[in-house]
This record gives C-alpha cells, structure tokens and sequence, in this order.
C-alpha cells in the first residue's frame, strides 16, 4: 500500500515538473522574441524572396505571420546569388516591423537559387522544325530539312506555361533565311532570339541520264526520278509524264533536274508543210489543201495558204497534218 502510494506521488510530481518545463520554455520564447534560423541554400520559383524563403521562424504559432512578407527580388531563372546573414537581417527587420526582440541563428551565408526552365538548343531546333514541316505540309512528299547556321546558347525561362511566336524572315517560307522566335508567359514577352539557317527540301524528280542538247524531243529513256535537294529549283518536273514527248529549250547535263520552263511542246507543222485545211459546221465538212506559212504547236493559230486559191487564211493547228480554219 505505501509503495502504491509513493508511485502515484512519484507521477504527479512528474508530470508537474514536464508542464513546469513546457510552460518555462513558452515564457523563454516570449522573452526571446522571434528567432530567425538562416537556410545554407534556397531555391525559389517566383519572382520575389519571402522571409519564409530565406529563414525559419520561431515560435511556430508566429511564422505564419511573417513567412509570405516579401525581401527583394530574386536573382533571375537559373541563376544563383550569395547574401550575407548581416544584410539579411536588415532587410527582415524592416518587413518584420516586430517591436519585440529578434534573435539570429543559422547560416552566415545564405545561398539563393531561382529555378527555371532550361531552354536547350536542341529545343530550339525542334521547335523551328516542327514550325517549317507544319507550314510546308502542302508538299507532302517532300522531305524538309532546316540547316542551323546560328542560334543562341541555351537560356532559362521562369517556371509556367511559355507560348511562343515564331516569324520567318520572307514570305516564302523556303526562301528565309532567318526565324524570330518570341517566347510568352501570361501574354508578356519573356525572351525573343534569332536563329539563322536554310531550308531543304527534298522530293522525287525528273533528271537527265544523259545529255540533252537544245531542241531534242524527250523520251522515256533519257530521264530518270531520282530523289535530289529541290531547294534552289524554281519549278521542278515532279511527274514523269509531264516531261515524255517535250522538246527542251536548252542543253541539259546529265545528272540536272528538270525545270518545267526549260520544256516546251514540240511543233506538229512545219513551215511550208502541206496540211490539210477545213471548216466543219454540224455534218457538213469543207476542206482543202494548203501550204502553212510558219512552224506551228498544237491548238496554235497560224497562216496557211490555199493551194488552190492562193489566199492566206488563219487555222489553228489541231494535228501533225490538219488545221481547222478560224472563222
């Protein structure tokens, strides 16, 4: 019975020494004030670094006050700063405007970090390739390829959702040179590069297996469809039918893509050829011998002269042998 008498005695004295404690510390700390506790490294996403950012605070039921007020700005995305605890603590006290005592622990120097997005070269690149393909999709068997020739080092961007513009140099897309990308957050410009390059574009077209010279009629045999950079091309032959049965105006080398305005329909009538000549209105067809007066392509309206008659009338061409008389 004494033994359970002096445990119970023994507890109570216990428990009146640990709220004794607690109460002890509580009034320590009213004393003492705040207590800042600087932080060795910081990393921060926005703009502007709080008192919560740099330090923690005590007594706990007091922080909340005091964490959200803002110090200064932060250093810019993905950089770092050093700041002494001395300047700190100036910078505290007037956000603080706390009349009771504060006191300081922690680190002598606090390091402070913004985070960021980094913005590689490599993105750079897909960005403006992803752009040119969307823009030339019209050609869909072309094969688009952009050239770098200079873009900038890579940069960081603040955290957030980023937009951006891109702008060619000309309005044809194949023909620029350089792009303007203007990166966006919140509809505010953040950062606006250049990049310097060309556009390839690659596609099946009709070249020369050998040469060919100047007036010569195109057979099948002396072109191929080969896959070639069309980029410096104003107008390539991208069918092999185009091509088959056209004179070319020039003399081409073996190897060369063929240019539509180097082609040109060869002539049916010669000049001084005798061709038939003719007027058809319903079932009834007139029609008479005649001598053409210059050489002549199809549906081409020339001179021919009636072998009979002597006179020149216009015809247009609609065979190798038969012209129909222009009324």
């Amino acid at each position: 019975m004494l033994y359970t008498c002096f445990s119970k005695y023994k507890i109570n004295y216990l428990l009146i020494l640990l709220l004794s404690i607690s109460f002890l510390l509580l009034f320590a700390n009213t004393l003492l004030g705040l207590t800042f506790d600087f932080k060795d490294l910081v990393e921060v996403r926005g703009e502007k670094l709080t008192v919560g950012d740099l330090a923690n605070i005590s007594p706990e039921h007091k922080a909340k006050e005091f964490k959200d007020k803002c110090l200064f700005h932060a250093p810019d995305p993905g950089q770092t700063r050093q700041y002494k605890a001395q300047t700190l603590m100036a910078y505290v006290q007037e956000a603080v405007h706390e009349a009771e005592k504060l006191q300081w622990t922690g680190a002598d120097v606090v390091t402070v970090r913004q985070k960021g997005q980094l913005i590689s070269k490599k993105r750079i690149y897909k960005i403006i390739d992803n752009y040119i393909q969307e823009q030339i999709s019209q050609v869909p068997e072309s094969q688009i390829k952009f050239e770098v020739q200079s873009m900038p080092e890579p940069f960081t961007l603040p955290h957030g959702q980023i937009s951006y513009e891109i702008v060619p140099s000309s309005p044809n897309m194949i023909d620029s040179r350089q792009f303007s990308i203007i990166f966006r957050m919140h509809g505010d410009v953040v950062k606006n590069i250049r990049v310097r390059g060309q556009i390839h574009a690659f596609d099946k077209v009709a070249v020369a297996r050998y040469q060919l010279r100047r007036d010569q009629v195109i057979e099948e045999d002396d072109i191929k469809m080969v896959s070639k950079d069309i980029t410096s091309c104003t107008n390539p032959v991208l069918n092999k039918e185009l091509v088959l049965g056209k004179e070319v105006k020039r003399g081409i080398y073996p190897g060369q893509v063929l240019e539509k305005r180097w082609l040109v329909r060869p002539n049916l009538v010669e000049r001084g050829q005798t061709i038939t000549m003719y007027i058809s209105k319903g079932s009834l067809m007139i029609s008479a011998l005649g001598v053409a007066c210059s050489d002549a392509k199809k549906d081409q309206v020339i001179k021919v002269k009636n072998i009979g008659s002597q006179k020149e009338v216009y015809c247009k061409v609609v065979s190798s042998n038969k012209a129909l008389v222009e009324y």
